[in-house]
C-alpha cells in the first residue's frame, strides 16, 4: 500500500478492473480516499488502489492534470457562448457554403445541395468525401462567411480548417486589428487567421 497519502498528490489510480488514470487526490479519510481523474471524474477509492510514480513522473502527472482542466474549461465556456451565427433573414440557398452540426460541439464545412421546404430540411453536401449527403434541420447549419466578420476579443468563434474536410477549429479570439485576428485553441496554442475565415458563436 501507498503510505503517506495527502490531499494534492498527484499519483496513479486503479478506477476499474482493468483500468489506471492519472489522477489527484481530493481528500485521505483513514483508508478511503476521494480523487479525481484526468477526465475531471471523481471517484471512491481505497490504498491498494493508488501506486506513486517517481517524482518526475508525480510531476508531469500534475502538469497534465493541469492542462486537461483547462481543456475541459475551454470547452465549457465555448459550449456556453451559443453556436455559429449567421447574418440576420438567412436561410440556407442550393449552392451556399455552410457550416453543419456534426457530433456535440463539431462544426464541418459543406454546401446546400437542396432546400427541402415541404419537409422542412437541408439537403447538404460535406466537405470531402467522408461522410454521405444527408438532410438536416435549418437550426443546424450556418453560412460560411463571405465577408469580414465583426469580432472582438474575449469572443469564441470557430475558424475554417486548413483542409477542407477537417472540423473547423473551436477558438478564442486574443485581439483584433483591421482584418487579422490573433485567437488561442483549447491547447493554448495562437494563431493569426482573418475575419473572412471565422464564424462568431453567439447565444
Amino acid at each position: 500500500q501507498v503510505k503517506g497519502v495527502k490531499k494534492g498528490d498527484h499519483l496513479s489510480c486503479q478506477v476499474s478492473t482493468t483500468s489506471w488514470y492519472a489522477c489527484r487526490i481530493e481528500s485521505v479519510d483513514g483508508n478511503t480516499i476521494k480523487a479525481e481523474d484526468s477526465y475531471g471524474k471523481p471517484h471512491n477509492l481505497n490504498l491498494s488502489a493508488l501506486v506513486r510514480p517517481d517524482a518526475a513522473t508525480q510531476a508531469n502527472i500534475k502538469e497534465y492534470m493541469i492542462k486537461e482542466a483547462k481543456r475541459r474549461a475551454f470547452d465549457k465556456a465555448f459550449l456556453a457562448a451559443g453556436k455559429p451565427v449567421s447574418p440576420a433573414g438567412w436561410t440556407p440557398k442550393k449552392g451556399e457554403k455552410i457550416v453543419i452540426h456534426f457530433v456535440g460541439t463539431s462544426w464541418y464545412g459543406g454546401t446546400v445541395v437542396k432546400n427541402k421546404k415541404k419537409k422542412g430540411k437541408v439537403r447538404i453536401d460535406w466537405e470531402g468525401d467522408t461522410w454521405k449527403d444527408r438532410d438536416v434541420d435549418p437550426t443546424e447549419v450556418a453560412a460560411q462567411p463571405t465577408k469580414p466578420q465583426a469580432v472582438k476579443a474575449g469572443q469564441f468563434v470557430i475558424v475554417r480548417p486548413r483542409t477542407a474536410s477537417m472540423r473547423w477549429e473551436h477558438a478564442k479570439v486574443l485581439s483584433v486589428k483591421g482584418t487579422a485576428v490573433e485567437v488561442v485553441n483549447r491547447d493554448e496554442k495562437k494563431r493569426m487567421t482573418n475575419t473572412k475565415d471565422i464564424v462568431p458563436i453567439a447565444p
